[in-house]
């Protein structure tokens, strides 16, 4: 059943493609498209890749980014060694 809705999203897109669209309204319809793949996958397989992407992400975000971002949100500056 996900692969009908996946195949459904993707003729939808292409109808898109071939009219004046709005810019929302295709961000829209990628991201739910994603979601999509993304239950499917989990479903299928069992595993979680929008979450593995995510929490790579985060782990490859230096100590400087952490720093500039939430360090200066949260008012904390750290000693400089």
């Amino acid at each position: 059943m996900p692969e009908n809705i996946a195949k459904k999203e993707i003729i939808h897109l292409r109808s898109l493609l071939n009219v004046k669209f709005s810019k929302r309204k295709l961000f829209r319809k990628l991201v739910n498209l994603a979601d999509n793949i993304d239950i499917w996958i989990n479903e299928k397989f069992n595993l979680n890749p929008k979450k593995k992407i995510l929490e790579a992400k985060q782990d490859m975000t230096t100590r400087t980014n952490f720093d500039k971002t939430i360090g200066r949100a949260l008012g904390v500056k750290r000693k400089k060694q």
